[in-house]
């Protein structure tokens, strides 16, 4: 469920749901697929579900 605050101009927030947390080795392995040939930082970001930005 997304849940809005009512100020919001768009984008709503996510408040239902906690957020992400990745160990080092996550975050470095994500790097690394990002450096390889051929892939993009925004492909690799979506497939491990997060925005590129």
């Amino acid at each position: 469920m997304f849940m809005t605050n009512s100020n919001d101009k768009g984008g709503g927030k996510l408040l239902s749901q906690e957020r992400r947390h990745w160990s080092p080795e996550q975050k470095l392995s994500m790097v690394r697929k990002s450096l390889e040939p051929g892939q993009s930082v925004s492909v690799v970001a979506r497939r491990n579900g997060m925005n590129a930005n």
